[in-house]
């Protein structure tokens, strides 16, 4: 994971975007490490008998009904901010 996310510090969105579309290289780069990582997932899901789709599912509906798409499509807030709970994401 960490080899993958070498490829994001340090730059901005526009400058990876920059990248991604002018550096055949680097992109094919990061879709091996991606793939390294979702290697993985599965290796280690595989070894702790977790089911991967069913799971997935699972936590898409907890996901939906966490963040509703008529209030968050759109917006980077917080879970608490929807549930009137909190005030607007501080960016780091």
């Amino acid at each position: 994971m960490a080899e993958l996310m070498d490829n994001f510090l340090f730059r901005t969105e526009e400058e990876i975007k920059n990248k991604l579309n002018t550096d055949p290289i680097y992109k094919k780069n990061i879709a091996h490490e991606v793939i390294d990582v979702l290697n993985y997932l599965l290796v280690l899901s595989h070894t702790l008998d977790i089911d991967i789709t069913e799971h997935f599912h699972e936590k898409m509906e907890l996901i939906k009904k966490k963040y509703p798409v008529e209030k968050c499509k759109g917006n980077r807030e917080l879970y608490d901010y929807y549930h009137g709970e909190s005030t607007k994401r501080q960016d780091k």
